[in-house]
């Protein structure tokens, strides 16, 4: 799908890794890495093409072509992770007013049966007022949602980098895989990948670089000794700096995990719902239970379609902060067209 046919297809159903896929291609941020990245590499290229150039000019400018791939890259993780969180927000709130127009319904039923029977002396005047606030209070749930529409429609045509007369179907996003890589395999190489570590790296190498060239008989020894303090500093930061991102992302994997663990519940809860209603619908068959009955029962399992949806939901995000944590995408969905 392409960004034309997408404004101008209003009814056409978009897709998670379309919308993803379309804001990879679009993004401003993704856009001026890129350009970056072609600086540096032409600013290598004319330095290794001078013969002239030093060592220590080149070597900078061959960390500066290593830190803006970096850069790329987690620029990537960025724009996806807020792209996810556009559209999984967007679609939430479009499925909860679904279910808060269903839970209207069902309090003006409430509302009209406790007026029937004030009516014929079998409910109080509070039971009156108890149902109508239960729709009042479901009223307002309903319009917050409403409300809510436009801010997370314009988040997302933010994220898309395209224009949206109006909201677009969205397709449910697909449910998320079980995350596979373990917390060390992760923890390879994570220097390498997070753009504040490998500029540390950078600088212990290049701190390493001058003691060694400093390091002979016609350099004075104080220049030698300020280095070899520099290099030092350089790997105490290095350091702490490493044990930090080690910290951040073995939170954000123990987050992912505890999310996914959340979808078991869900799916169960659904189950439960989907049990119960099919029972009382034989009983309603049967004549022991009530239409209304039936009516609770099917938003209750409205219910816990979206809390399913939410869990999954949850999961995504998760795996989309470990991913920026880990410097790589871990949902999968940065390569899907």
């Amino acid at each position: 799908m392409t960004l034309s046919s997408l404004a101008l297809a209003q009814s056409a159903t978009l897709t998670l890794p379309q919308a993803i896929h379309l804001a990879l291609a679009q993004s401003t941020q993704v856009l001026n890495a890129q350009a970056s990245l072609q600086s540096a590499t032409a600013q290598l290229a004319a330095l290794k093409a001078d013969p002239n150039t030093l060592i220590v000019p080149l070597t900078q400018a061959e960390q500066a072509v290593t830190l803006a791939q970096v850069n790329l890259q987690v620029t990537r993780l960025q724009v996806l992770q807020s792209t996810l969180s556009a559209y999984l927000a967007l679609y939430e709130d479009l499925r909860s007013m679904a279910l808060a127009q269903a839970q209207v319904a069902l309090a003006q039923r409430n509302l009209a049966i406790q007026e029937s029977k004030f009516a014929n002396g079998n409910a109080t005047s509070l039971d009156v007022a108890q149902a109508r606030t239960a729709l009042a209070a479901q009223q307002q749930t309903l319009a917050n949602d409403q409300a809510q529409e436009p801010s997370l429609l314009s988040q997302l045509v933010t994220d898309l980098g395209t224009n949206l007369s109006a909201t677009p179907k969205l397709a449910p996003p697909p449910p998320p895989q079980a995350l596979t890589a373990s917390l060390s395999e992760l923890q390879q190489g994570l220097s390498e990948r997070l753009p504040a570590l490998v500029q540390d790296e950078q600088a212990v190498a290049l701190d390493t670089l001058q003691v060694k060239l400093d390091d002979n008989d016609y350099t004075p020894p104080l220049t030698l000794t300020t280095a070899k303090i520099a290099l030092g500093n350089a790997q105490r930061t290095l350091s702490l700096a490493l044990a930090n991102a080690v910290a951040q992302l073995q939170s954000a994997y123990q987050a992912a995990q505890n999310s996914f663990a959340l979808i078991a519940i869900a799916r169960q809860n659904l189950a439960n719902a989907q049990t119960t209603l099919k029972q009382d619908q034989a009983a309603f068959k049967a004549g022991t239970v009530s239409a209304v009955q039936i009516q609770s029962d099917e938003v209750s399992l409205k219910s816990q379609k979206l809390s399913l949806q939410e869990a999954q939901d949850g999961y995504w995000r998760a795996l989309a902060a470990l991913s920026i944590a880990a410097g790589e995408d871990l949902t999968g969905l940065e390569g899907q067209p």
